[in-house]
């Protein structure tokens, strides 16, 4: 072969080298070049999730604690929930005894009149209790009630000490003002002494009028267990 056309091959077989040379190094740049470059942003984009990810677990972790002490202020409403309806279970109304009027407006043999004597302890006792018979708030009870003494049948005692509770009602509500829907009157007639019926003086302290004075009051204690009968002994 002449050495000529050996130089033209050897330039055809470089040129041809040297063109697949450049494609190649084409094609890495057109084709690697771009997955690369998307892999790093996808780095990126998994640490930029990462830090989602950690931030949501830090605000699940405070949302938690939250929660926790929800549940911890729960349990106390229901526990005071429960003390309530407790309370509300036991709640009954009961009627307790304020100031009284042991000594009484006492009255003459047989006599159902009001005297002038019995006005002043009447007036004395309702002025010095003034904030325990009055007020707007638990209106009082009062409560008249009428005794005699051991003369005479038990059924006109009876009767004697009812007319006697019944002028001192009155005299509370013309005189004093109190509400007549806030008075009950009663007679004990001869049953309830206070003095020895043998004596004059005794039988003078037992005609008398008693004023007990009493307010409403709502309870929520238990109310006390009746004591177990005891046992009788064993018999041989």
């Amino acid at each position: 072969m002449k050495t000529s056309e050996m130089s033209l091959r050897m330039a055809v077989i470089a040129a041809v080298a040297l063109t697949q040379g450049c494609a190649t190094k084409d094609y890495v740049r057109e084709t690697v070049d771009p997955v690369t470059s998307r892999v790093s942003r996808s780095e990126t984009r998994l640490d930029q999730v990462d830090s989602q990810i950690s931030g949501l677990g830090t605000r699940i972790g405070q949302v938690e604690g939250r929660v926790g002490k929800a549940d911890e202020r729960i349990g106390q409403v229901e526990a005071k929930a429960d003390k309530a309806l407790a309370d509300l279970g036991n709640a009954r109304l009961e009627r307790r005894l304020v100031v009284d009027m042991k000594d009484g407006a006492t009255f003459g043999n047989n006599s159902v009149g009001l005297s002038p004597r019995a006005r002043k302890e009447i007036d004395a006792f309702l002025d010095a209790r003034k904030g325990d018979t009055g007020g707007s708030e638990g209106l009082p009870i009062i409560v008249v009630a009428g005794h005699t003494d051991d003369r005479g049948s038990p059924d006109v005692n009876y009767e004697i000490g009812k007319r006697r509770a019944e002028a001192v009602s009155r005299y509370l509500i013309t005189r004093k003002q109190v509400d007549p829907l806030h008075v009950q009157t009663i007679s004990y007639g001869e049953s309830s002494p206070r003095e020895d019926n043998k004596t004059r003086q005794g039988r003078a302290a037992n005609r008398r009028v008693e004023i007990l004075v009493y307010r409403d009051a709502v309870s929520t204690a238990a109310p006390a267990k009746p004591a177990a009968p005891a046992k009788a002994p064993p018999q041989g």
